[in-house]
């Protein structure tokens, strides 16, 4: 059975990157003659394949959450978020929720000749 584990803000910086760096077992998957690093959190550890921008993004303290895939295998990281795409989030629901029917009505009063 598979399940996940979310990582975030500072249990972040428990993250460590090894210096095993493992290739892949499997060709059949498109992994011919590609590699995988190991991260290690605590006792865990957990696969990053050697594309994967995590690695560039780990390393400037860009990480902010990530999700790995826990199995009877072990970990894999599956999905992470940025601080630039968290912040960027964050900015984008306060402007959505600040656009409202009434601040709408306030500006057209304030100017009305605008508002025809």
């Amino acid at each position: 059975m598979e399940n996940v584990q979310i990582l975030q803000n500072e249990e972040i910086d428990l993250v460590k990157k090894t210096t095993l760096v493992r290739a892949y077992k499997s060709e059949t998957e498109g992994f011919k003659g590609k590699n995988y690093r190991i991260y290690a959190y605590g006792k865990e550890a957990f696969a990053v394949h050697e594309d994967d921008s995590f690695h560039t993004d780990l390393e400037n303290g860009n990480v902010q959450k990530m999700m790995v895939s826990v199995t009877a295998d072990g970990w894999s990281l599956a999905n992470y978020v940025t601080w630039t795409r968290a912040n960027a989030t964050k900015t984008n629901m306060a402007i959505n929720a600040a656009i409202t029917p009434e601040r709408f009505k306030v500006a057209a009063l304030a100017n009305p000749e605008e508002a025809a």
